[in-house]
């Protein structure tokens, strides 16, 4: 049974604490009242956008959906009204749960609002006479055939809202996800992890996914990182599973997060992109000082969320290493070179339908077939443990030789642990924000053949981020590289 039709079967149990108390029936009960009215209007299968936060309502919003049949697009809740306006134009959802006071803008008229909790409003976009910027749509253009039976959530690539394009994720992907994450994580009705990572986010979203399949309960702040009210819930409600992207661990190495003790804590997980050797050891070092698991992952959206983990029992023999296939997926490499080294391939029942940039997609069928071509360059040991070496789009070439541009910024972290490095042909440029200018371009013209003309090592004050945590390149190119 999937992990949103048996929430029932765990009764009484906690499900949500801190920003409120529910039980698992209890939160069943709320998300099937959202789309009550909506079912009995119209037994067809609907589409609803989701404005994000990291709070009950925006779960509940989601659930209800996953219960009733509603396929979902999810936002960040931090986007302008511009921005969904976009997206509403674009794939035209019948349905828009959000904030009613960050969007009271698609509220103006009262007679579209079909359901309110908390401080969240279900929002009938169809029969708004004023429209959302000249969008109406009417109902007899929805059909049971515009929208794939299958079809489940639609998500931005890697937590980027810059491109329209979406991910299409199934019943099935994140059925399997859930399944392979509570299983090689080890979690169990007494996991609690609390809320840090956007719900609009597949890692985000599969923490979510992957406790309610076991039965936990869930911690729910919408406190910061650096905030001590945050802090202040993780002890008092013994959180015991931590996840964040690098940015998150790079947070609390700056807050001295190593001398805290959190008694309850187990496990702490990482994933969202590379994460420099050194803080990635330091965070071992420490898990085996404080007795708790340290894991670390790797995945795309486009694979709900998670592709490999690293068992931190492996971790002193793989440290290079992103780690083994999670359960029911399956590495290989493709048009491997000498040295063994290609494009990283995966096979699994996470692998998303395909992509989706309008309307008409959205009644596509399974166009990946389980098969991702992930577009990582990479290699596997003799164990199964997966090496990367590169993003395809991420090389470029510099009089007439192919350079790594991951490469080269890992070289970079073994000086300054906060750098990132941009470029375009012939033109490499490296971002650091300790200024250690000098040492780093030492360091990387010593250990590559780059010429020196084309490398250029530049102090910034910080480096820019996405919503999911990950280094913002396209930014930081246009804010350093194609405007210089």
């Amino acid at each position: 049974m999937s992990f949103w039709d048996q929430l029932d079967a765990f009764g009484n149990a906690s499900c949500i604490e801190g920003e409120m108390t529910l039980s698992y029936g209890d939160v069943a009960g709320l998300a099937d009242g959202i789309f009550s009215e909506v079912l009995r209007e119209n037994n067809k299968k609907a589409l609803a956008l989701i404005v994000c936060g990291r709070d009950v309502a925006t779960l509940l919003g989601y659930l209800g959906c996953l219960r009733s049949g509603v396929t979902t697009i999810h936002l960040p809740d931090d986007m302008s009204y511009a921005g969904i306006s976009d997206y509403i134009t674009r794939y035209k959802p019948q349905y828009l749960w959000c904030k009613k006071k960050l969007y009271s803008e698609f509220l103006a008229n009262e007679k579209t609002a079909l359901y309110s909790l908390y401080d969240y409003a279900l929002v009938d976009l169809r029969f708004d006479d004023d429209g959302v910027d000249g969008y109406e749509i009417d109902e007899n253009e929805i059909s049971e055939s515009e929208i794939n039976d299958e079809l489940a959530l639609l998500l931005t690539t890697s937590g980027t809202t810059a491109d329209p394009k979406l991910v299409r994720l199934s019943y099935e992907n994140l059925q399997a996800n859930a399944d392979s994450i509570s299983q090689c994580l080890e979690i169990s009705p007494d996991s609690k992890p609390i809320t840090l990572l956007p719900f609009n986010y597949s890692f985000g979203l599969s923490v979510i996914n992957s406790h309610l399949n076991s039965g936990s309960a869930i911690v729910f702040s919408n406190e910061g990182l650096t905030s001590r009210g945050f802090w202040d819930v993780f002890k008092a409600l013994g959180v015991t599973s931590f996840y964040g992207v690098p940015y998150h661990y790079e947070i609390l190495k700056k807050f001295r997060f190593t001398r805290l003790d959190f008694p309850s804590l187990s496990l702490m997980a990482q994933a969202g992109g590379r994460m420099p050797d050194s803080l990635k050891q330091e965070f071992y070092d420490l898990s085996k000082t404080k007795g708790y698991r340290f894991v670390c992952m790797y995945g795309q959206t486009e694979a709900t969320a998670r592709i490999t983990y690293l068992p931190s029992s492996r971790y002193e023999l793989k440290s290079k290493s992103v780690g083994i296939a999670i359960p029911g997926g399956v590495l290989s490499i493709k048009n491997p070179d000498k040295n063994n080294v290609g494009e990283v391939h995966y096979q699994g029942a996470n692998v998303s339908l395909g992509y989706a940039s309008c309307t008409q997609d959205l009644v596509e069928n399974n166009v990946n077939q389980g098969e991702l071509d992930t577009g990582d360059f990479g290699y596997l040991d003799a164990d199964g443990y997966l090496f990367l070496t590169g993003r395809k789009k991420r090389y470029i070439k510099v009089f007439g030789n192919s350079v790594n541009l991951d490469h080269v910024e890992k070289i970079a972290c073994e000086i300054s642990a906060m750098a990132a490095v941009i470029g375009r042909d012939n033109e490499i440029r490296v971002l650091t924000i300790d200024g250690q200018t000098e040492s780093v371009k030492a360091k990387i013209l010593s250990m590559t053949t780059i010429h020196p003309k084309a490398l250029s090592v530049v102090a910034i004050d910080g480096l820019l981020y996405k919503s999911s945590g990950k280094i913002d390149y396209g930014e930081l190119s246009k804010r350093y590289l194609e405007n210089d």
